[in-house]
């Protein structure tokens, strides 16, 4: 426990002051869903309904959950800052995984989204999965799960920079999966808020002393399914034209 305590105050101070972290994590898309309205004779009659998916859908959703977390002795409950953000950490490790994303503010509110709870089990709200050449396997790897589940191993890289300062730049096209949950241990409760995610994620990094530095940036595009329950309604549909905007 102490370990983890630990942990987590070196990933809040990292939080604190690098210029790279606290900057914002942006996504759009559209989601369209099925929905029986009204009768026509003795026919139920389908037609689709449109629904803008945005950070504050995002966030409102990440919100609702993480509030609702606990079963009493997990730990990871909390109540988000309402002027709080996403943002990510490439070159961190929830304790498992590498690459994760947490919940900040201006004042340095700091809330991983992934990581291990008071017992020691791990959880994940949020987790982006690709391969790539300069940050290696971020998420979960394949031997984490089945093989229809994590993103194949493809990534184009070009990396320009000088081996004796360590300045340049890097920019890649990985194939990912983005994956946005509100059960945060992973199918234990099927009625669920599901966001699932497959594109490209598209990093380009300013280096310096082979490290990133600022300016550096991401972007997702693609597109995938959603599931949203409303009391007992489950509306299921698909995401299209997301783009996501991450810098670090």
């Amino acid at each position: 426990m102490k370990k983890l305590i630990v942990l987590a105050v070196l990933a809040m101070a990292f939080a604190l002051t690098t210029a790279r972290a606290g900057s914002p994590f942006s996504i759009t898309g559209m989601a369209t869903f099925n929905k029986t309205n009204y009768m026509k004779g003795s026919n139920y009659v389908a037609t689709t309904t449109t629904m803008s998916i945005n950070n504050a859908f995002i966030y409102r959703m990440l919100s609702n959950a993480v509030a609702q977390a606990s079963n009493g002795s997990n730990g990871i409950a909390a109540t988000l800052p309402a002027d709080g953000f996403i943002s990510y950490f490439p070159e961190g490790n929830d304790g498992k995984d590498n690459g994760y994303f947490y919940v900040t503010d201006k004042k340095g509110y700091y809330y991983p989204l992934s990581g291990f709870d008071a017992n020691a089990t791990h959880y994940s709200f949020m987790e982006l999965k690709a391969l790539d050449q300069w940050l290696g396997q971020l998420g979960s790897t394949n031997d984490d799960c089945c093989c229809c589940c994590c993103p194949p191993t493809r990534s184009i890289f070009i990396a320009n920079y000088s081996e004796l300062t360590g300045k340049g730049t890097y920019k890649a096209m990985d194939t990912a999966e983005l994956e946005i949950h509100t059960d945060p241990y992973w199918g234990q409760h099927v009625e669920q808020n599901r966001i699932s995610l497959v594109g490209t994620f598209n990093p380009s990094f300013t280096l310096r002393d082979f490290q990133l530095w600022t300016p550096s940036s991401a972007t997702f595009t693609g597109g995938g399914d959603i599931n949203i329950w409303e009391g007992t309604d489950n509306w299921r549909g698909i995401l299209t034209g997301v783009s996501a905007k991450f810098s670090f």
